[in-house]
């Protein structure tokens, strides 16, 4: 059986994915010229709560929203 602190921190890891998921969204709106994801983005990234979760978002940021196809997409 699962102790209740694994579950707590799957529940945190699965609000996490859900935030990473609109901040990958907001990400690429605002690559694309869309002004309003700015305003948007700090909030989605304090509703992170585990620290994995903060620094996949925080590569998100700071990556363009197409680099993995431009430039490490292979056939």
């Amino acid at each position: 059986m699962k102790r209740i602190a694994d579950l707590l921190f799957e529940a945190k890891l699965a609000r996490d994915a859900d935030q990473i998921s609109f901040v990958l969204e907001l990400k690429r709106l605002q690559d694309t010229g869309a002004k309003s994801p700015e305003q948007w983005l700090e909030f989605v990234m304090e509703r992170l709560r585990t620290e994995t979760g903060k620094k996949l978002a925080a590569s998100i940021v700071t990556t363009k929203w197409d680099d993995w196809w431009m430039n490490h997409y292979s056939e």
